[in-house]
C-alpha cells in the first residue's frame, strides 16, 4: 500500500518512487489524450461510411403529438426537419377537426439560415368522424414536388426538400382546435 506523506514542502523529492510513478502517470495521460481525440474521429467515419443513398435509403417513422389547443392562422408545427438529407418518398396522416380544411402539408427546402423553396400539399380526407369531432387525413411525400408557395404565393418546386411542416393556412380565419388526442404520423424515406 502506498502512503504519501503531505508534511513538508519537499517530501516529494524525499520519495523518488513517488516521483517516477507521478510522471509516468502524467505520460500516460498526455499519451491517451493525444490517442483518444484520433479514435472518436475514425469512429465519426465509420459511423457516416454508410450514409443512405437513393439506392439504398433509410425510413423513418414518427408520431408527433399535436396537443390540445388552438392552431393559429400562419401556424406551423414541425414534423421531419432530415438536414442534411434529402426526402425522396412518404406519407402524412393526421387527426384534425372534420372542418380544418386550412390545414395542410408544407415541404420545403432549407439551409440554416433560410427557406429557399416550399409547396402546399392538400391532404385527402380519408375517414370521417373517427371520432366525434374529428376526420383523420393523409397526403403523399414524393421527390420532386411542385405546387404555389405559402410565403410567396408564387408557383415553386421542391426536389431537395427535407423539412415538413403542418400549416395552419387560413389567413386571417379563426384559430382551429385540436383536442388532446390529436397527432400525426409522418413516414420518410430519405437519402444523401
Amino acid at each position: 500500500m502506498l502512503s504519501v506523506d503531505y508534511g513538508g514542502n519537499n517530501s516529494l523529492l524525499k520519495k523518488p518512487h513517488m516521483h517516477f510513478l507521478l510522471s509516468h502517470c502524467l505520460g500516460v495521460i498526455i499519451i491517451l489524450g493525444s490517442i483518444l481525440p484520433a479514435t472518436q474521429i475514425i469512429n465519426f467515419v465509420d459511423a457516416y461510411g454508410d450514409l443512405p443513398t437513393h439506392r439504398d435509403p433509410d425510413i423513418d417513422v414518427e408520431t408527433v403529438r399535436l396537443g390540445k389547443g388552438s392552431f393559429p392562422s400562419g401556424g406551423i408545427r414541425i414534423l421531419a426537419d432530415l438536414e442534411p438529407f434529402q426526402i425522396i418518398d412518404g406519407q402524412v396522416e393526421y387527426n384534425a377537426p372534420p372542418n380544418a380544411r386550412d390545414i395542410k402539408v408544407v415541404v420545403a427546402e432549407s439551409s440554416r439560415k433560410s427557406i429557399t423553396h416550399a409547396v402546399i400539399l392538400n391532404p385527402t380526407r380519408i375517414e370521417e368522424n373517427t371520432r366525434s369531432g374529428e376526420a383523420l387525413f393523409h397526403v403523399d411525400l414524393d421527390e420532386e414536388i411542385s405546387g404555389k408557395n405559402p410565403w410567396t404565393g408564387r408557383s415553386d418546386k421542391v426536389d431537395d426538400y427535407n423539412n415538413v411542416y403542418l400549416m395552419n393556412v387560413g389567413r386571417g380565419k379563426s384559430p382551429i382546435s385540436f383536442n388532446d388526442q390529436s397527432q400525426a404520423t409522418i413516414t420518410t424515406v430519405f437519402a444523401s
